[in-house]
C-alpha cells in the first residue's frame, strides 16, 4: 500500500504532506473501500485490489428458471421419488435389506443385497479371515447396521433412498 503510494509521491503526484496523510489513513483504514478512496483521485499504479474493485462486473450467463430444472432426472427414479426431498427411490426394500443385515450382518448379506458391496466386503472379510475370532465386532456391527437401515435413512449403491 505504502509502495503504491510512494511510486505516486516519487513521481510527483503527491507532496510530502499529502503522502503522510495518506499513509496515515492506509494505516487506520479498516475496510478496502477506504483503502480504495485513497487512490480514487490518483492514475495508475494502483494496488491490484483497487483496479479489480473499479472493474465491471462479469457478464452474467442466462441460466433457465428453477422450476425447469429437476433435482433428480426421472430417467434415475423408476420407482418414484420421495414426496418431501425428492430423491428417487430405489428397486431394493429397506425392510428386507435391514432383516438380511441384522440376522447375517456378520457376512454383510444386507449390504451386497443394498449394492453397498464396499461395507459387505468388510465385513466377510472381517468374519472369515479372522477364523470368527472378530464376529465380537462383526456380528454387533450387522445388527446395529440392519436397525440403521430399517429406520429408513440408508441408500442404496447408486445412491437411491430404500423404500
Amino acid at each position: 500500500m505504502s509502495a503504491a503510494l510512494g511510486e505516486h509521491f516519487s513521481t510527483g503526484r503527491l507532496d510530502l504532506v499529502e503522502y503522510e496523510r495518506r499513509v496515515d489513513q492506509a494505516l487506520t483504514a479498516t475496510t478496502v473501500g477506504e483503502l480504495a478512496d485513497l487512490f480514487a483521485d490518483l492514475p495508475t499504479p494502483q494496488p491490484a485490489f483497487v483496479t479489480r474493485l473499479n472493474a465491471p462486473p462479469p457478464a452474467a450467463v442466462p441460466t433457465p428458471p428453477s422450476s425447469q430444472l429437476p433435482l433428480y432426472p426421472t430417467t434415475y427414479a423408476p420407482y418414484g421419488v420421495d414426496p418431501i426431498t425428492g430423491r428417487p427411490y430405489s428397486d431394493k426394500s429397506r425392510v428386507l435389506a435391514g432383516l438380511l443385515q441384522i440376522f447375517f450382518g456378520a457376512f454383510g448379506v444386507g449390504r451386497f443385497y443394498a449394492g453397498r458391496t464396499g461395507i459387505g466386503m468388510a465385513q466377510v472379510l472381517m468374519t472369515v479371515f479372522s477364523l470368527g475370532i472378530l464376529t465380537l465386532i462383526t456380528v454387533p456391527w450387522g445388527m446395529i447396521d440392519g436397525i440403521i437401515m430399517l429406520t429408513g435413512n440408508s441408500d442404496d449403491g447408486n445412491g437411491r433412498r430404500l423404500h
